[in-house]
């Protein structure tokens, strides 16, 4: 039986690929550029009578980079993380799969005092 644990620590595994990364709830010096990363669930569901539960959600980057930096930068950050999950890429933890179901995309760009971002959305589910 899959825990919610399970499926956060399979996710935060497959971004040990990027430099910096702000992980939640865990103090982060923000310098640029960094990724912080959330994981965002949606509700569960229930397949049929079979007792089998469906989770799925999005995993959300903020690709971070100092002011002045230019949005390409920004983008180039954001192209690095959808390369990380492709369609198709599976990541585990202990009795969990969790399988990026589809094309993740990149959002609108965002202002800040001290820099830019632009918000990456991955897609993923679970059946457990």
């Amino acid at each position: 039986m899959g825990t919610t644990t399970d499926i956060k620590t399979a996710i935060f595994t497959a971004v040990t690929g990027l430099t910096s990364v702000a992980w939640p709830n865990v103090p982060h010096e923000g310098v640029h550029p960094f990724v912080a990363v959330h994981v965002l669930p949606a509700a569960t569901e229930s397949v049929g009578l079979s007792g089998i539960d469906y989770h799925k959600g999005i995993i959300q980057f903020d690709c971070h980079i100092a002011a002045g930096g230019g949005e390409l930068a920004a983008s180039d950050l954001a192209d690095t993380v959808l390369a990380l999950f492709p369609r198709g890429k599976r990541a585990t933890s202990g009795a969990v799969t969790v399988e990026i179901n589809k094309t993740g995309w990149a959002n609108t760009g965002q202002q800040t005092p001290d820099g830019y971002f632009i918000p990456v959305s991955i897609p993923y589910e679970v059946i457990i």
